[in-house]
């Protein structure tokens, strides 16, 4: 295993649940750190902590239920991949909550120590996934600010007004001050 552990936010209200699913992360070549939060107030307090790497979130809890959960989830971390974890008879159920925002869903009864690679695989892939939706959010964001500056300059505006908005415009990309892309263009 190289690098870090993958940080794991496990919302589960069964214990036994819980226990079979840090049992099915041992072993294999990544290596997990899992905290596990029984209600959605305390999985979403712990999130809030920041630092997760994906959430682990069960569709049954006493606070939460259902696609509610995942929604619940998603506006507290718009970045944090999450698996959900649903029953055998709610596998619609899990469908529908990567329509609704999941990254994928797993059966409840698939889940077992033996079968650790299937789960370590969709962990993996739904961190994937979201870093490849975020680089393409991200290009998209940074190809449409190019198109509004070509507008500008082919409108004719005047260079001081262009080079507000390209300095506006680095700024919101990189995130930064305007005094640091000031400083940039400068150099």
């Amino acid at each position: 295993m190289v690098g870090r552990p993958i940080r794991v936010l496990h919302v589960e209200d069964s214990p036994g649940d819980a226990r079979l699913l840090r049992e099915a992360l041992k072993g294999g070549r990544l290596a997990f750190e899992i905290e596990c939060a029984d209600t959605m107030v305390g999985g979403l307090e712990r999130l809030a902590a920041g630092g997760w790497d994906v959430v682990l979130l069960d569709l049954a809890l006493p606070d939460s239920s259902g696609l509610e959960s995942v929604s619940r989830v998603r506006a507290a971390s718009a970045d944090v991949p999450i698996v959900v974890l649903t029953g055998l008879e709610d596998e619609a159920l899990g469908l529908a909550a990567v329509q609704g925002g999941a990254d994928d869903y797993l059966v409840k009864g698939e889940v077992k120590p033996a079968l650790g690679s299937m789960i370590q695989r969709s962990v993996r892939h739904s961190l994937e996934r979201r870093r490849l939706r975020v680089q393409l959010e991200t290009r998209e964001r940074q190809q449409r600010a190019a198109a509004e500056l070509e507008r500008c300059a082919l409108d004719g505006c005047e260079l001081e007004d262009l080079f507000s908005r390209a300095v506006e415009t680095v700024r919101q990309v990189l995130g930064v001050e305007y005094a640091k892309v000031l400083e940039l263009s400068l150099d």
